[in-house]
């Protein structure tokens, strides 16, 4: 037996003597002593004395128990009128029942107003439906329910406030609303002003890329015909050598200049992290051999040596990777290099280091070692922490002039690539950028399509004839394309805007129409579009030529209904490798000795009997030819052309070539011969 069960016992026989004794008192008839013997006296007492103490001991305890509950109670209203959010518990019929001190503060008011009151009257009225929706989808789920809406304090103020409400039952079974309300006005505040931040900067970051846009076409324009005309001298085959290697100069800078208006771009890209890899297979020596050839002459200039330092046995011709992105490194290293060098030079060191292979992967990978080192002034410890932050520059950068930002947008190819860009500098002595890329290993075959340029001469002798519509507002790009098409055999014909394409093509039926995508009056894309919608236009090929760098632009003008997309400024053998796969041509090529071109040549076009010209017509020509006036000229050949069409041939053809000498003598000895 337990002591617990003992107490029970003697609590039950002590309450048994108890209930006698107060029965005799009751009647008034003495207690039986007899049944009390003198031995148990003594411990009945001694028993009753003990319970009283033990009644006088949990008399304390109670007590004591009940001033912690009033305290507990106290600190439960103290926590509950003093939250820093509002209780308030609804009725059914959506009365006050009760709230906290906290709720009566919010609306403005004393708490014993709030009794009896319906709750929506403190709901601002256009949010009253929001309340009812949030109890109605309470009542018929019976969960929890959140919704946040503005509620009006006493003196008519509105707030914002975040209700969330649950449903419990009373005493008497009816349900009622428990609901903590929580003031979210400056929260809500922020919120909008952060969204109106965010407004603003899209806004701003949408006249950037509409500024970048227009700057873009504004400067390919004019550089389409820099590089346009310079790969039509390119073709000249009476170059000597020495020019020959002047006009690769202006190519190749010309296509860097091209790439740094897509790195200014690629800064904005950066900034909304939509910058991502564009991956190709290139050949990487040739990509070596451009930039030694870019930069040898730039830094023989300044009295500098350029030192190209390849591990020829580690480095691979052809490799998967972004091209774009890790030319534009290189070329960011090397002129920092050679803008901050003034004595010495610079040594540009590659190799490439197998990485190993890991599980899964069928592809090998390499990783290239760039060291571009220069005997420079040297980069201070201070200065090597900021050097790569955006718009910051050290103590010779900022001599030297610059945007700072090269070295920010290096490093963060050279990470998107796996890399790393670290430096190590000593002042006085020069500096060292090292960086690191993973390139994927590709086989030869897959670089097949980069075929050796061939200058075409021609079309192929029975083919033909091909009408060309160039279309552009552009006066410049327009003696381009014909400048290049002409001499090769095509038909062309010339439109400043959509409405006069769409009038020559109704007209002249070309084969195919070179298409620019921005002109006034109307644009290429509804020029398109009007065109593909007739039956004769579905037939003709429409190849855009567009000075947009946004590549989401090739999409748009895809879906305006091209059929091919070029971009300014073009390439000759883009140009015409379109035009061939769109038409089905076949071209006669500079290096087919065995093969006849389409245009006969100058000398066989010698009528064997000189037909007389005017001596003011051939002077007027010979003025021309010696001015380089070639618009002068193609306006005397017209008049040629009407007293004599083979002769007016003949000299076309030499003008197309731009063989000025030949021209010369030709006027000359038809000069004679008067």
């Amino acid at each position: 037996m337990t002591e617990k069960d003992t107490r029970s016992g003697q609590a039950a026989d002590l309450r048994c003597l108890a209930e006698e004794i107060v029965r005799q008192r009751e009647t008034q008839s003495p207690v039986n002593l007899e049944a009390i013997s003198s031995k148990e006296t003594p411990q009945a007492l001694h028993k009753l004395r003990v319970y009283q103490v033990e009644l006088d001991m949990q008399n304390e305890e109670l007590r004591r128990r009940q001033a912690e509950l009033d305290a507990a109670g106290a600190r439960y209203f103290d926590f509950y009128d003093l939250a820093p959010v509002g209780y308030v518990t609804v009725s059914e019929k959506m009365f006050i029942l009760e709230a906290n001190l906290t709720t009566a503060s919010m609306l403005g008011v004393v708490r014993s107003d709030l009794f009896k009151k319906p709750f929506p009257k403190y709901i601002f009225k256009e949010d009253q439906d929001i309340y009812y929706l949030h109890r109605k989808q309470l009542i018929k789920t019976g969960e929890p329910q959140e919704c946040e809406l503005r509620m009006v304090k006493n003196d008519g103020t509105a707030f914002w406030t975040h209700l969330a409400t649950i449903a419990v039952y009373g005493t008497e079974g009816d349900p009622v609303y428990r609901t903590v309300m929580r003031d979210i006005t400056e929260s809500k505040n922020i919120s909008e002003q952060l969204f109106l931040a965010k407004k603003v900067a899209e806004e701003a970051n949408l006249a950037k890329s509409i500024f970048v846009a227009n700057m873009s076409h504004e400067i390919r324009t004019p550089l389409n015909a820099i590089l346009g005309f310079a790969q039509v001298l390119e073709r000249d085959p009476s170059l000597t050598p020495e020019q020959a290697e002047n006009v690769q100069i202006i190519i190749h800078s010309g296509t860097h200049l091209l790439r740094l208006i897509g790195d200014i771009l690629d800064i904005s890209k950066i900034e909304s992290g939509r910058i991502t890899l564009d991956e190709t297979v290139f050949c990487l020596h040739d990509l070596l051999n451009e930039l030694e050839l870019m930069f040898r002459s730039r830094v023989s200039a300044l009295g500098l040596q350029l030192l190209m330092e390849r591990d020829a046995a580690s480095i691979p011709h052809y490799v998967a990777g972004d091209e774009g992105k890790l030319r534009q490194i290189f070329v960011n290293l090397m002129e920092n290099a050679a803008k901050f060098t003034v004595t010495g030079g610079i040594v540009v060191r590659v190799r490439a280091d197998a990485v190993a292979e890991k599980a899964g992967e069928d592809e090998a990978v390499l990783r290239l070692v760039v060291e571009v080192e220069d005997t420079g002034p040297g980069i201070s410890t201070g200065e090597i922490d900021r050097i790569f932050a955006y718009f910051q520059q050290g103590g010779a950068g900022v001599k030297a002039g610059g945007t700072g930002l090269g070295l920010t947008i290096s490093r963060k190819f050279v990470e998107m690539m796996g890399g790393k860009l670290t430096v190590t500098s000593q002042v006085g002595k020069g500096s060292c950028f090292r960086f690191q890329a993973l390139l994927k290993l590709a086989a030869e075959v897959a670089d097949q399509d980069k075929l050796p340029s061939r200058r075409i001469i021609g079309l192929k002798p029975g083919t033909g004839p091909f009408r060309i519509l160039v279309v552009d507002d552009a006066p410049t790009n327009r003696t381009l394309l014909y400048t290049l098409l002409q001499p090769v055999g095509f038909e062309v014909a010339e439109a400043s805007n959509g409405v006069e394409a769409l009038n020559v093509f109704e007209k002249w039926s070309p084969s195919a129409i070179l298409m620019d995508m921005r002109m006034p009056l109307m644009d290429g894309y509804e020029a398109t579009r009007r065109i593909k919608s007739t039956e004769a236009g579905r037939a003709t090929p429409v190849i855009a030529i567009t000075a947009s760098i946004f590549k989401d632009s090739r999409n748009q003008v895809i879906a305006a209904g091209v059929d091919v997309y070029l971009r300014k400024p073009f390439r000759v053998d883009e140009l015409f490798e379109a035009l061939g796969k769109c038409l089905g041509l076949r071209y006669v090529f500079a290096d087919e000795t065995d093969k006849i071109p389409c245009q006969p040549e100058p000398a066989s076009l010698m009528p064997p009997v000189p037909l007389a010209l005017s001596k003011k017509l051939i002077q007027a020509m010979r003025q021309a030819v010696e001015e380089g006036d070639i618009n002068q000229l193609t306006e005397l050949i017209v008049q040629v052309e009407k007293l004599d069409s083979v002769k007016a041939r003949v000299l076309q053809v030499l003008a197309d070539g731009y063989d000025y000498a030949r021209l010369g003598q030709w006027l000359e000895k038809e000069g004679s011969d008067i």
